[in-house]
């Protein structure tokens, strides 16, 4: 018997190699930022991650099992976009994997170093290095932090709107000679771009399409400058930097920390990292995204003659004024169905953060870190109302748990998460902070019909909200959306008026209740007659301000409390927002609750923090809502970051 089996054996090792390496087989290709041409995808021969998407290919038609590209940590400095499409679906009980080698930090990079700092301005404190010529960006990281784009003084006088851009009796010389120089207007929910065409005597001419189409809301034009933006003669602050492309030289006027012949200085330069667009006929379907860094994109229409005639949300005027293109996301989804998207880091883009666009169903995007956007910090779906081919509509999305902060870092009209018109989808358990608009937004159209129902809104903890504009709220919806339920939602500290709760034009046939509202002006805000059938009852607030104007509403058993003294069932609801435990980071704590009155040895944990740092946690007592550094300062080095 083992003669048998050892010349049976022996008769198959000629064959072994092609059983290996049969695409029956599922296991791991290995990719390493240092990749030799020509690997094996091996752990002692890794590859490049186009040469895996390859390899991964050719064995998904007959894999038996979850194909797996996993990546070593490091940075992969790209030259494009790293695409995805239908030959790279699963099929369900096969996935398509790409995920970090465990422990480690694979960074997707669209950003260049820039090297070879010097001094050029010793007067000003002005450095300068050489780029290649033609490089354009919109944005560059000094030390990991975002720089400020040189910028004038904050509503200059003087200046007349005509019919072709700006008069001014006063001194234009800073503007002379300069190129791609921006005015930038702000209106209440809408900052405006748009490039400088030309300067003549006390003329500035704005570019084309970019004036025109600023123009296209009478009620609310671009009518006013609130700054001029990318010019040398503006670069007078402490990191602020400017980019002349014609010569090849980036200037930079560096913060205290800054020591420019250490510092590590990276120029976004690739608008796309990841691409992934299936078809309605064949979708993308059963790919994991695990455990990836996707980092420095930037988008460069803002510079063209088009600008940035804002309109909402990170969407532009179009032909029909309610919303033409968008700040598009350099991580994007088209028709891929059972998507997963977890644990990911997103972070120093130049657009918007990632998105699931048309076609997406029955996707989760869970647990990823999402900050320093320049656009939306997450956008699910699109604003076409009711699409031709059914297919295209964005359907069963689950997001939830993920960490959403600073977004909007040049486009102040940005959402925390963006939800456009979609069915069936859950936001879930979602923290949102640092926003300078609107921290959910969910629906479009301003009551146009539409495919949406079905919604829900629920655990999200948003916070210091609406920082910059106004007229949005920390949960904000339009449009009608029967069976739509926002609950146990926990929103506090808005900068700005309107509600907290905000239903807007349209919204019809939403639930809103078992929300928490603390540290705003108004807990609700619904003050247009054309919205019917809502529900509004068992919610929370310390103030008694809102406005509640609707047909067929009902209101009721809404609690006002004073002096921080919420009942038992507004602390459930608080302590149960935001990320869940296993999601949350002991290190990065985001405020707790305290007892009033000094008799408390303790302290319970709200999102962002964990309870275990934490001895002891009193049963009563009456609380308030403590900002992180109170917290840090109350807590001391137990829960110092």
């Amino acid at each position: 018997m083992r003669k048998t089996t050892r010349s049976l054996l022996k008769s198959l090792l000629p064959f072994l190699p092609s059983l290996l390496c049969s695409p029956v087989w599922a296991g791991v290709l290995y990719v390493s930022p240092q990749a030799k041409p020509n690997a094996s995808c091996s752990a002692a021969d890794p590859c490049s991650l186009v040469q895996a998407r390859e390899r991964a290919r050719a064995l998904l038609p007959a894999a038996t099992g979850d194909v797996i590209v996993q990546l070593s940590g490091g940075v992969y400095e790209m030259n494009a976009a790293f695409t995805l499409d239908a030959r790279d679906a699963g099929r369900p009980g096969v996935h398509m994997v790409y995920q970090a080698a465990p422990g480690q930090i694979p960074i997707l990079s669209g950003g260049r170093p820039v090297v070879g700092w010097t001094l050029f301005d010793e007067d000003r404190d002005i450095w300068c290095a050489r780029v290649p010529t033609g490089l354009r960006t919109r944005q560059i990281y000094v030390n990991e932090v975002r720089a400020v784009r040189a910028r004038g003084q904050t509503d200059p006088g003087g200046f007349v709107k005509t019919g072709t851009g700006f008069r001014t009796s006063g001194n234009l010389d800073f503007l002379m000679g300069a190129r791609n120089a921006e005015v930038v207007s702000r209106l209440t929910w809408k900052e405006f771009r748009c490039p400088v065409d030309s300067v003549s005597g006390e003329e500035i001419r704005m570019a084309e399409p970019c004036w025109s189409q600023s123009q296209a809301d009478v009620s609310m034009p671009l009518n006013r400058i609130s700054w001029f933006e990318n010019a040398y003669s503006l670069l007078d602050e402490e990191g602020e930097w400017y980019l002349d492309d014609s010569c090849g030289r980036l200037y930079y006027k560096p913060r205290a920390a800054d020591n420019m012949l250490t510092a590590r200085v990276v120029a976004p330069v690739l608008e796309s990292l990841l691409i992934a667009r299936g078809t309605a006929d064949h979708p993308l379907a059963n790919l994991r995204i695990s455990g990836l860094t996707f980092a420095y994109s930037t988008w460069m229409l803002p510079s063209t003659g088009v600008g940035y005639p804002d309109l909402q949300s990170t969407y532009m005027y179009g032909d029909d004024g309610y919303g033409g293109d968008k700040i598009p996301s350099s991580v994007a989804f088209w028709f891929a169905d059972s998507l997963v998207l977890e644990d990911n880091a997103f972070r120093a883009m130049g657009g918007n953060g990632p998105a699931l666009e048309a076609g997406c169903r029955h996707d989760r995007i869970s647990g990823n870190r999402i900050a320093d956007i320049s656009g939306n910090g997450l956008h699910i779906g699109n604003i076409t109302a009711n699409p031709r081919d059914i297919r295209e509509r964005v359907e069963g999305i689950t997001v939830d748990n993920n960490s959403v902060a600073r977004i909007g870092q040049e486009y102040h009209g940005a959402c925390g998460i963006f939800v456009g018109y979609v069915a069936e989808t859950r936001v879930l358990h979602n923290d949102i902070s640092e926003v300078p608009y609107t921290g959910i937004s969910l629906g479009w159209g301003w009551g146009r019909p539409a495919n949406m129902k079905n919604n829900e809104v629920a655990y999200n903890h948003v916070h210091h909200h609406m920082n910059t504009l106004a007229d949005g709220g920390g949960i904000y919806t339009l449009g009608s959306q029967p069976g739509t339920r926002i609950h146990h939602n926990f929103v506090h500290d808005q900068a700005h008026d309107y509600g907290a709760l905000y239903p807007d034009q349209g919204s019809s046939y939403l639930r809103w209740d078992s929300n928490v509202v603390q540290g705003v002006r108004q807990w609700f805000f619904m003050s247009n007659g054309g919205m019917y059938g809502n529900a509004i009852f068992g919610n929370y607030s310390d103030t008694r301000s809102a406005v509640i104007v609707g047909i067929e509403c009902q209101v009721d058993s809404n609690h006002v409390v004073s002096d921080g003294e919420w009942p038992s069932g507004a602390l459930d609801i608080i302590a149960e927002a935001g990320l869940e435990m296993r999601f949350r980071e002991e290190s990065q704590p985001t405020g707790f609750l305290s007892a009033r009155g000094g008799k408390a040895k303790g302290a319970l944990a709200i999102p962002g923090t964990d309870p275990a740092l934490f001895k002891t946690a009193p049963q009563r007592g009456r609380w308030r809502w403590v900002a992180p550094a109170r917290a840090r300062n109350l807590l001391g080095a137990a829960i110092a970051p």
